[in-house]
Protein backbone atom coordinates (compact mmCIF):
# COMPACT_ATOMS: atom_id res chain seq x y z
CA UNK A 1 0.00 0.00 0.00
CA UNK A 2 1.02 3.63 -0.44
CA UNK A 3 1.86 4.01 3.24
CA UNK A 4 4.75 1.55 2.99
CA UNK A 5 6.96 4.01 1.11
CA UNK A 6 6.28 6.71 3.68
CA UNK A 7 7.09 4.28 6.50
CA UNK A 8 10.42 3.41 4.86
CA UNK A 9 11.33 7.07 4.42
CA UNK A 10 10.36 7.78 8.02
CA UNK A 11 12.58 4.95 9.26
CA UNK A 12 15.55 6.21 7.25
CA UNK A 13 15.15 9.86 8.25
CA UNK A 14 14.83 9.03 11.94
CA UNK A 15 18.09 7.06 12.00
CA UNK A 16 21.31 9.04 11.51
CA UNK A 17 23.29 6.04 10.19
CA UNK A 18 20.57 5.12 7.68
CA UNK A 19 20.28 8.75 6.62
CA UNK A 20 24.03 8.93 5.99
CA UNK A 21 23.96 5.70 3.96
CA UNK A 22 21.06 7.05 1.90
CA UNK A 23 22.83 10.37 1.31
CA UNK A 24 26.00 8.54 0.22
CA UNK A 25 24.00 6.39 -2.22
CA UNK A 26 22.23 9.47 -3.53
CA UNK A 27 25.54 11.26 -4.13
CA UNK A 28 26.94 8.18 -5.90
CA UNK A 29 23.94 8.06 -8.26
CA UNK A 30 24.12 11.81 -8.89
CA UNK A 31 27.81 11.52 -9.84
CA UNK A 32 27.14 8.44 -12.00
CA UNK A 33 24.43 10.23 -14.01
CA UNK A 34 26.62 13.32 -14.33
CA UNK A 35 29.48 11.17 -15.70
CA UNK A 36 27.15 9.35 -18.12
CA UNK A 37 25.85 12.69 -19.41
CA UNK A 38 29.41 13.81 -20.03
CA UNK A 39 30.33 10.56 -21.79
CA UNK A 40 27.24 10.66 -24.00
CA UNK A 41 27.77 14.31 -24.89
CA UNK A 42 31.41 13.62 -25.82
CA UNK A 43 30.54 10.47 -27.79
CA UNK A 44 27.87 12.31 -29.78
CA UNK A 45 30.23 15.24 -30.41
CA UNK A 46 32.89 12.83 -31.70
CA UNK A 47 30.61 10.73 -33.88
CA UNK A 48 28.59 13.66 -35.26
CA UNK A 49 31.58 16.04 -35.54
CA UNK A 50 29.36 18.66 -33.92
CA UNK A 51 28.79 20.37 -30.60
CA UNK A 52 25.03 20.02 -31.16
CA UNK A 53 24.71 17.77 -28.10
CA UNK A 54 26.90 19.74 -25.68
CA UNK A 55 23.78 20.74 -23.75
CA UNK A 56 23.35 17.14 -22.56
CA UNK A 57 26.31 17.58 -20.24
CA UNK A 58 24.86 20.74 -18.70
CA UNK A 59 21.40 19.29 -18.05
CA UNK A 60 20.35 17.63 -14.81
CA UNK A 61 18.30 14.58 -13.95
CA UNK A 62 17.76 11.10 -15.29
CA UNK A 63 16.19 12.08 -18.62
CA UNK A 64 17.03 14.20 -21.65
CA UNK A 65 15.46 14.87 -25.00
CA UNK A 66 17.29 13.96 -28.17
CA UNK A 67 16.23 15.83 -31.33
CA UNK A 68 14.43 12.81 -32.78
CA UNK A 69 11.08 12.60 -34.50
CA UNK A 70 8.79 9.58 -34.26
CA UNK A 71 10.23 7.99 -37.38
CA UNK A 72 13.80 8.32 -36.13
CA UNK A 73 12.82 6.90 -32.73
CA UNK A 74 11.19 3.95 -34.52
CA UNK A 75 14.38 3.40 -36.54
CA UNK A 76 16.42 3.33 -33.34
CA UNK A 77 14.20 0.51 -32.08
CA UNK A 78 13.91 -1.40 -35.36
CA UNK A 79 17.50 -1.16 -36.53
CA UNK A 80 19.47 -0.89 -33.29
CA UNK A 81 17.30 -2.23 -30.47
CA UNK A 82 17.37 1.14 -28.70
CA UNK A 83 13.94 2.06 -27.43
CA UNK A 84 12.92 5.67 -26.85
CA UNK A 85 9.47 7.21 -27.14
CA UNK A 86 8.60 9.25 -30.22
CA UNK A 87 9.47 12.40 -28.32
CA UNK A 88 13.15 11.39 -28.22
CA UNK A 89 13.21 11.21 -24.43
CA UNK A 90 16.21 9.14 -23.33
CA UNK A 91 16.87 7.62 -19.92
CA UNK A 92 20.44 8.64 -19.06
CA UNK A 93 20.46 6.34 -16.02
CA UNK A 94 19.80 3.39 -18.34
CA UNK A 95 23.12 3.92 -20.11
CA UNK A 96 26.55 2.66 -19.15
CA UNK A 97 30.08 3.36 -20.34
CA UNK A 98 30.08 0.22 -22.47
CA UNK A 99 26.94 1.03 -24.49
CA UNK A 100 27.36 4.78 -24.96
CA UNK A 101 29.48 4.46 -28.15
CA UNK A 102 26.83 2.16 -29.66
CA UNK A 103 24.05 4.60 -28.73
CA UNK A 104 25.99 7.53 -30.21
CA UNK A 105 26.58 5.65 -33.47
CA UNK A 106 22.91 4.68 -33.68
CA UNK A 107 21.76 8.26 -33.07
CA UNK A 108 24.13 9.47 -35.79
CA UNK A 109 22.74 6.85 -38.17
CA UNK A 110 19.13 7.95 -37.73
CA UNK A 111 19.89 11.68 -37.76
CA UNK A 112 22.14 11.69 -40.85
Amino acid sequence: PPSHGAAIVSTIIKDRDLTNIWLDELEHMRERIKALRSELSEALADTMQSERFARLEREKGMFSLLPLNKGQAARLADEFGIYVPGSGRINIAGLNSDNIPQVADAVRSVLC
